[in-house]
Order: structure tokens, then C-alpha cells, then sequence
């Protein structure tokens, strides 16, 4: 945003080039993380806070005007958390294992980026944990998905409150309808999964 709102100000200041900003104002931090395909950590280094905060909100201040949670004072709904842990399938292990392999794959440069890379690794991850069916609607429904999980729940909750005729609000934003997807986990005759790509 100060590129496009305050060129001339971060030129006159010698932070127009990303690094000089970067080290003026953010501080990186290296963690260790899942990789992408489940089935390991990495070291991933980003940013994690910013420094010398007050003379970066003078200098946005030319342009933007700040407000913080703490002065808006708005109201805001406390939030209760329930984490809930669930057993993969059999399946979705298979199938993470044949993440891994696409992922190493990627790294070793086998196979082109409009054929597979890591961002569609990852969606796929992403689906599989939600439930297996997304990354091949021919698979069985499992019990232990999290959509099945969150069914139940919400059963629950419309059971146990019943008498108030309360409304109950469920964010995805994965699996909504779309376009089709580029890739599909199709089970091999050993029983393990491989990709297979599809064209409309």
C-alpha cells in the first residue's frame, strides 16, 4: 500500500526496494512447520511482528487514517473454541502417502508447474482432511471426517437448544461449487493412489 499510496515518501527515505523496508520494519522468524503434503517439517522462515511500529504508522498516517480494536471499542462476541481431534481413514493415509510422492516429485522438477505443483498439493491436503470425497467423489464417506464431525455437532447444538429456535451460522470456503478440479487421487489396483489428470 505505501507503494502505491507514498512512492515518493519511501524513495526520499531510501525504503522503496522490499529488503530495505523489510529491515526496517518486520522481523522474521524461522519455525519449524508442516510441509505441505503432511507428511513432515520443514524450516520456514516469514515474517512474524513488526518493529519500530510508531515511526511506520507515522509515516502511513500521511495517507491512511488508523483506527485499533482498542479505539473503536466495537462489540464483539466472545468466542468459545472447541478443538476436536480426529483418527484419519485408512484411505486418507494411502492417500497422503501419494501426496508425499507429489511433492517430491515437484521438488525434483519431474514434472511441469501446469501439471502439478505445490499449491495444488496443498488444496489437496486441504481437501483430504476435510473429507476424503473431495479429491475423488467416488470414495466411501468416512466416519471420522470432519464434515461428519461438524454434522454431528451441530446436531447437537440444534437438539440441546431446540426451545430458543436459534439459527446456526457454518463458514467452508472449501468445497463450495466451482470449476472442476484439475487433479484427481484415483486408487491403483495395489490399493495405493496416484493423480490422475482429467480435461473437461
Amino acid at each position: 500500500m505505501q507503494r502505491y499510496l507514498q512512492y515518493e515518501t519511501l524513495r526520499r527515505n531510501g525504503l522503496l526496494h522490499f529488503d530495505a523496508w523489510a529491515s526496517t520494519f518486520g522481523e522474521t522468524v524461522t519455525a519449524i512447520e508442516l510441509a505441505p503434503e503432511g507428511t513432515g517439517y520443514r524450516a520456514k522462515t516469514r515474517f512474524a511482528r513488526f518493529h519500530n511500529l510508531p515511526e511506520l504508522m507515522a509515516m502511513f498516517r500521511e495517507t491512511a487514517d488508523i483506527q485499533t480494536a482498542d479505539m473503536l471499542n466495537l462489540p464483539v462476541p466472545k468466542a468459545i473454541y472447541h478443538n476436536i481431534s480426529l483418527k484419519p481413514s485408512e484411505l486418507q493415509r494411502q492417500m497422503v502417502a501419494a501426496l508425499a510422492e507429489r511433492a517430491e516429485k515437484v521438488r525434483n522438477r519431474e514434472v511441469r508447474s501446469d501439471q502439478d505443483n505445490m499449491l495444488l498439493i496443498t488444496n489437496d491436503g486441504r481437501k483430504l482432511a476435510l473429507d476424503q470425497r473431495l479429491t475423488n467423489p467416488l470414495l466411501p464417506d468416512s466416519e471420522t471426517s470432519k464434515v461428519n464431525a461438524c454434522a454431528d455437532n451441530v446436531f447437537e447444538i440444534w437438539q440441546n437448544t431446540a426451545d430458543q429456535r436459534s439459527a446456526q451460522m457454518i463458514f467452508c470456503d472449501l468445497s463450495t461449487p466451482g470449476k472442476e478440479r484439475p487433479i484427481e487421487m484415483v486408487q491403483k489396483e495395489g490399493g495405493t493412489f496416484e493423480m490422475a489428470s482429467f480435461q473437461k
